[in-house]
């Protein structure tokens, strides 16, 4: 029911809306990407049992191009200001991706991109034992079936990762360490969880999980696999008048779809930094030292960043000109704007 009510309040909010044009853009954008979605789940559950594996791949990879693409026509439109700095993704070589968790709407960002790097599908999110391009009913099952601190059995490694392991094109794996999508509720379970363990107090991330990250750096490590991106998620609006930015913890999917009906857009900053694989020695610990090390500071960048440690309502308010003087914010350097012709967006 809340839910519904909220959608009636997107909705309610489109009659009052000005921008009629950017409103019903994202309304057909929204119904052609639902139609996609349905079109591909009738084929998971009707014509999947009885079709090859080849032929399963590629229909994935084309239905999976095909959303995200057409996802992205909000960026086009204007709804969502996208913007990308740091290292470039590299789309001739295989690669690890590890991301912060914040919203739903993580798996449309990260595949937008994919897809404009030209990977034509090449990619698989990997949680919960499984590997998908696009989140499904069974991810979902998968969630309530699993520790959160799950791994892969021997038995199940080669099939999770055959299509990653064998294809004869670039490939990359995206994986949440986080697990759980961040929230006021996981924060604070996570908080006890940190206290009960004697581990670092987190407000900005969740405290990431070793074992998948682990299992796919070593598997993948072993097959090619150089190059590893460690990449961080905010979401935020700013306010028309004063330009402060209100950074949200976890948008969800309705919001980040009907964004364009409230006063603002909304505003998506990926920061991505290229790490080398191959210079982690591929053994549990060190994996497990340099996952934890990434998180830590990715913790204190989104705080710095945010400059404020306390959220009020899932928001967050900045304003650069209260920021005392001779204390930097990392952030704003990291997400200096890359050239025009470096950018993906």
């Amino acid at each position: 029911m809340k839910y519904l009510e909220t959608f009636k309040e997107k909705l309610a909010g489109i009659k009052s809306s000005g921008s009629q044009k950017a409103n019903l853009y994202s309304l057909l954008i929204v119904a052609a990407s639902t139609l996609i979605l349905g079109i591909y789940y009738w084929f998971l559950t009707s014509i999947s049992k009885a079709a090859p594996e080849f032929i399963k791949i590629k229909y994935d990879a084309f239905f999976s191009r095909v959303y995200y693409t057409v996802l992205g026509f909000m960026i086009s439109a204007g709804i969502v200001k996208l913007d990308v700095s740091g290292d470039h993704l590299d789309p001739n070589t295989n690669a690890i991706l590890v991301s912060n968790h914040r919203s739903f709407a993580d798996y449309a960002v990260l595949g937008h991109i994919a897809e404009k790097e030209n990977m034509r599908g090449r990619y698989n999110f990997f949680s919960w034992k499984r590997c998908f391009r696009l989140p499904d009913w069974k991810a979902g099952l998968k969630s309530l079936q699993v520790s959160q601190n799950w791994s892969l059995s021997e038995s199940e490694i080669y099939s999770v990762f055959s299509e990653a392991v064998n294809t004869k094109k670039s490939f990359w794996i995206i994986i949440f360490p986080e697990v759980n999508i961040i929230s006021n509720l996981k924060i604070e379970q996570h908080k006890k969880f940190c206290l009960e363990n004697g581990l670092p107090e987190l407000k900005n991330v969740l405290y990431p999980r070793f074992p998948a990250f682990v299992q796919a750096s070593t598997v993948l490590g072993s097959n090619g696999y150089k190059n590893l991106y460690d990449i961080t998620i905010l979401y935020s609006k700013r306010d028309d008048e004063t330009g402060d930015k209100q950074f949200v913890t976890a948008p969800s999917i309705l919001d980040f779809i009907f964004g364009q009906l409230a006063s603002s857009p909304w505003y998506i900053d990926v920061y991505i930094e290229r790490q080398s694989l191959m210079a982690i020695n591929l053994d549990r610990r060190n994996l497990e030292k340099w996952l934890e090390k990434t998180w830590l500071n990715k913790e204190t960048v989104i705080g710095n960043y945010i400059g404020q440690q306390e959220r009020v309502d899932q928001c967050t308010n900045v304003n650069d000109s209260e920021e005392p003087e001779g204390k930097k914010n990392p952030f704003k350097k990291l997400f200096k704007r890359r050239p025009k012709e470096e950018r993906v967006v």
